[in-house]
Parts: structure tokens; C-alpha cells; sequence
């Protein structure tokens, strides 16, 4: 089974991101219309905090017992504003929504999880992971311009991401794309 930890986006966050994603949407398909693009649905919005990746029953019990007890990370807030893409330049592959600010505190919840979980999964931590939603994948971009996409929606505020608890998913494929199955809900501390 492949799993990873996130934080779904729900409520008037994941509105927002929607109308972000539909308006990016839109804006493709009349900048390149031969693009290929996938884009998530907006009920699979999340904020990945990491990624595991392919691992046995046992190592997945493994990580359920490993991430019982909740997390020592107080719960926090990140504000999501404006859109981006991976690579930086060239070609875009990712289309994405970005987070202004709790970016610290998102990066001490990651590295707790690795702790947490490294004699079961020995992951590297990534240094310079930007937090982001994934709005689309870019399967051939065929003309596809990240500054024309992006024009105006770069800083747009989006809204706030509670963060006070982190859910392990499974990822398996369905018809149309993916499914994810919440296996796990991980308690952050309570704030203050």
C-alpha cells in the first residue's frame, strides 16, 4: 500500500482553492489548449506534511503504533495565499497553492514525524519543500507558460489552514485518478 501524512483542506479554505483551481483551469485550457493537465479534485485538497510512500502491512502497523500517542507540536495556523508551480522555471509540472505563513511551525511538525517514525521508515527530510496544495499535474504543458497562468494570482489570499491534527492516508487508485483513505488521525497539542 503507498501512504502518506496531510492535512486535508476543508471548509471555506478549500472553497477558496477550488475557485482558484477552477479559474487556473480555465485559463489553460485557453493559454494552451492542447495541455494536458490533471487536475484534483477538490475533495482530495490536502497539504502533505510527508511522504511515505509503498510499504507492507506490517510496516504499516507498524507506523499506526508509532504515531498513537499525539504529537508534541502545538497546533497552529498557516495562511494560504496565491498560486505557483513546480519546477520554478521552465516547464511547469505542478500547479499549486501556496502558504505565507506558518511555514516554522509546519517544519518542526515534519521533523517530529520523521523522528517519530524513522526506526520504522527511515525517511531524509526535505530542506527545501515549499507547503503547498496540488492543484494540477502538467502531463505535457505544450506551450503552457507559467507567467501568463500565474498573471495576477501569484499573492492572492486564499484563507487559513487550521493545522491541530495530521492524518495518515492510504492512496490507491480508483477510476478517474485516486483515493485516499484515511487510516489514521494524529492529534497535535493544543495550541497555547
Amino acid at each position: 500500500m503507498k501512504l502518506f501524512l496531510g492535512i486535508p483542506a476543508r471548509g471555506p479554505l478549500a472553497a477558496s482553492v477550488a475557485g482558484l483551481s477552477r479559474e487556473l483551469q480555465q485559463r489553460a485550457s485557453g493559454l494552451a489548449p492542447s495541455a494536458r493537465l490533471s487536475w484534483v479534485p477538490a475533495d482530495r485538497f490536502h497539504l502533505t506534511v510527508l511522504f511515505i510512500g509503498h510499504v507492507d502491512d506490517e510496516t504499516s502497523a507498524s507506523l499506526g503504533r508509532a504515531l498513537t500517542p499525539p504529537l508534541a507540536q502545538p497546533a497552529f495556523e498557516m495562511t494560504a495565499t496565491g498560486a505557483g508551480v513546480f519546477p520554478a522555471t521552465g516547464r511547469p509540472r505542478v500547479i499549486w497553492a501556496g502558504f505565507s505563513t506558518g511555514r516554522d511551525a509546519f517544519a518542526r511538525l515534519q521533523q517530529e514525524v520523521l523522528a517519530r517514525i524513522a526506526t520504522v521508515v527511515p525517511l531524509e527530510p526535505s530542506h527545501d519543500a515549499q507547503p503547498h496544495i496540488t492543484l494540477a499535474r502538467v502531463k505535457d504543458a505544450a506551450g503552457l507558460r507559467a507567467g501568463a497562468l500565474l498573471e495576477g494570482r501569484a499573492a492572492s489570499p486564499l484563507g487559513t489552514l487550521r493545522v491541530d491534527a495530521v492524518t495518515l492516508f492510504e492512496s490507491r487508485p480508483a477510476a478517474g485518478g485516486v483515493e485516499y483513505l484515511e487510516r489514521q488521525r494524529v492529534l497535535l497539542a493544543a495550541a497555547g
